[in-house]
């Protein structure tokens, strides 16, 4: 009788069982390594908002420009970080609005804009002063830029109507590139 056979069989057996053995190893290391693609101390942001178009000051009262009004109606308190009374671009949350072509529009905050968080019933408005869809597009959270220019600064322009058609409002997490929230209006 030959022994071959048997010590074959042995070692395959033995063998399966070895890589049983790594791949639980790695399996078990794989499954516990600390989320290195999650943010530390991150807390996921979430959102959910009506849109609806309203009169903005064209002129000295004169109403036939519009202005994108959002409303948080449901949400955690979202982190909103932008420099108080400069034009520039927010960091963390990005107001973003595509035009009827599809062409994707970041908001920059007015010099009026304050307040670094967002709550549920904090209301903000969309609006532009030129009349190019491709021109600058704003964010405020201070109506009396859209509708009472009986304190604005000097050199302040009124506000041009969106063109007339469906326009998406989106706010988007910068930080996971992740939108909050999304939501269509209609200009007519």
């Amino acid at each position: 009788m030959d022994d071959s056979g048997v010590s074959g069989n042995i070692g395959s057996i033995l063998m399966i069982f070895l890589l049983m053995a790594v791949a639980g190893v790695v399996s078990a290391y794989i499954i516990n390594i600390p989320g290195s693609s999650a943010i530390s101390g991150y807390k996921p942001q979430y959102a959910m908002m009506n849109a609806e178009v309203v009169p903005g000051l064209s002129g000295e009262d004169k109403w036939n420009a519009d202005a994108i009004k959002i409303e948080f109606i449901a949400g955690n308190e979202l982190d909103l970080q932008y420099e108080e009374g400069v034009y520039a671009g927010t960091e963390g949350i990005k107001f973003m609005l595509f035009d009827p072509n599809g062409n994707c529009h970041e908001a920059m905050q007015s010099i009026t804009m304050k307040g670094q968080k967002i709550n549920p019933g904090a209301v903000y408005y969309y609006f532009t002063v030129s009349t190019n869809i491709n021109g600058q597009y704003y964010i405020t959270n201070d109506y009396a830029r859209i509708g009472d220019d009986s304190n604005w600064g000097g050199g302040w322009s009124y506000l041009k109507p969106f063109k007339e058609s469906n326009w998406r409002v989106v706010i988007k997490d910068n930080r996971l590139g992740s939108i909050i929230a999304d939501e269509e209006v209609i200009v007519n």
